[in-house]
């Protein structure tokens, strides 16, 4: 079995850190699952791995919570095979607990709702803003933004920033019959201590 491949964020706000693993390849005798390890320190490090979870053949997703800020770990996996055989370990991700944002602002994450009904996760690029279109009269807008980062070195890891404060807009009545709007959210990037910062401008479009 080649050596696994995974990708990991870390979402400051639940003090999480989410991994994604890549389905195995060239695997002789049966694949049972992988193995999640993890230990404090760096890629080097004094400190032993640790097995923090055995998935089974199907899963691919697995989150580690109690992830301090400002407390450097490394994580990896290893594929675990028929016979009681073991993959080499995959290239050590190493992250360090933040509560802003990493080196490099690679997007952003858009939280919305309408009226109290939660909308799906609108991923943008980092041109720093959003619209809206053909939004209806009279409705509850709400919407808040988090900042995606990476580090900047060879680390396959992401950060999802704080949310920003929640900001909400309520459409006005319609004018001579169905009117619709649209909302255009302008970004303010966050820097290592900062939130993403937003306004809000409405246009009716008759």
């Amino acid at each position: 079995m080649r050596k696994p491949t995974f990708a990991a964020k870390l979402l400051a706000s639940a003090s999480t850190l989410q991994i994604v693993i890549d389905d195995p390849q060239d695997v002789e005798g049966e694949f049972e699952g992988y193995e999640v390890l993890m230990r404090t320190g760096g890629v080097v490090s004094v400190h032993q791995w640790r097995s923090v979870a055995n998935l089974s053949a199907s899963e691919r997703n697995y989150s580690i919570g109690g992830i301090k800020p400002l407390a450097l770990h490394t994580v990896t996996v290893r594929g675990r095979l028929s016979s009681n055989r073991l993959s080499a370990f995959a290239k050590p991700v190493e992250l360090m607990g933040a509560k802003r944002a990493y080196d490099v602002i690679t997007g952003y994450d858009i939280n919305w709702s309408v009226n109290g009904h939660l909308n799906e996760t609108l991923h943008v690029s980092t041109e720093e803003s959003h619209t809206f279109t053909d939004l209806q009269s009279e409705q509850n807008y709400y919407a808040s933004v988090s900042a995606i980062s990476r580090p900047n070195s060879s680390f396959n890891i992401q950060l999802l920033g704080a949310p920003s404060p929640t900001r909400s807009v309520v459409t006005p009545p319609a004018r001579g019959g169905r009117s619709h709007f649209t909302v255009c959210h302008a970004f303010y990037p966050p820097t290592a201590m900062q939130q993403p910062m937003f306004v809000v401008l409405l246009k009716r479009e008759v």
